[in-house]
């Protein structure tokens, strides 16, 4: 790949950087393993076996091992997910508690949705 306007320095300072951590002992690598990661992200080793197109199987076995990096989203959006899904039910129950009151042709509060809540409010 050429012309992607990244220095050549830095290109080769992370070629030398992946050879020094495959170059470490398995048990320094798999210290990252992709299945402690919620997305993958991390060390594959040959002996996974997730380098195949038939998982489980020796046949078509890529013989290499690989380090996936990316960013860890996931929590994130799933927080995200889960703060929507309250706030949501929140207010759903909250207006089922409180109907909106009914207005007229200006906005203002009609005369007998007030009646109702001042009655309400006696019982």
């Amino acid at each position: 790949m050429i012309n992607h306007g990244i220095d050549q320095g830095v290109v080769d300072g992370i070629l030398r950087s992946a050879e020094r951590y495959f170059d470490q002992p398995l048990a320094a690598k798999t210290a990252m393993d992709a299945s402690n990661s919620p997305l993958w992200r991390g060390y594959i080793s040959t002996a996974a076996g997730f380098h195949t197109c038939k998982p489980g199987t020796a046949a078509g076995l890529d013989h290499k091992e690989s380090f996936t990096i990316g960013a860890e989203v996931r929590v994130c959006v799933y927080y995200l997910l889960l703060v929507f899904c309250i706030f949501r039910t929140w207010l759903r129950c909250w207006l089922a508690l409180h109907p909106p009151l009914s207005t007229n042709e200006n906005g203002e509060p009609a005369q007998s949705s007030l009646a109702d809540c001042s009655s309400n409010s006696e019982s």
